[in-house]
C-alpha cells in the first residue's frame, strides 16, 4: 500500500472524538434523545434504516452555546442526560405551539 493510498485510508475512517453524540445503543435514554431529535425536525433518509436522527446536527448543538450539558452523549451522566431530554422536549413544544 502506498503511502497516499494509507492517507487516504486515514481520512474515510469517522473521527468519533468530534461526533458528540455517538450514542450507546442500549441506552433508553439515548434513544429516546434520538426520538425527540426526529421529532423536532433533525432528521436525515437513510437507504437501509428510512428516516433516522441527524447525528451530526444533535452534535454541532450539543458543541452551541444552546445546550445545557456540554460534553459528548456517551460521556453524560444521567442527570446531564435528562437535562437534555428537557431542553429537546421544551424546543419541540415551543416548535409545535407556533
Amino acid at each position: 500500500m502506498t503511502q497516499t493510498a494509507k492517507q487516504k485510508q486515514i481520512q474515510t475512517k469517522p473521527d468519533y472524538k468530534d461526533n458528540w453524540a455517538v450514542f450507546k445503543p442500549k441506552s433508553k435514554a439515548h434513544k429516546y434523545i434520538l426520538s425527540l431529535c426526529i421529532q423536532y425536525g433533525w432528521s436525515i433518509d437513510s437507504d437501509k434504516w428510512g428516516e433516522i436522527a441527524d447525528l451530526q446536527r444533535l452534535s454541532n448543538w450539543l458543541k452551541s452555546d444552546l445546550s445545557p450539558v456540554k460534553k459528548p452523549l456517551k460521556d453524560m451522566t444521567p442527570t446531564e442526560t435528562s437535562k437534555i431530554i428537557f431542553a429537546l422536549e421544551s424546543m419541540i413544544e415551543k416548535y409545535h405551539s407556533k
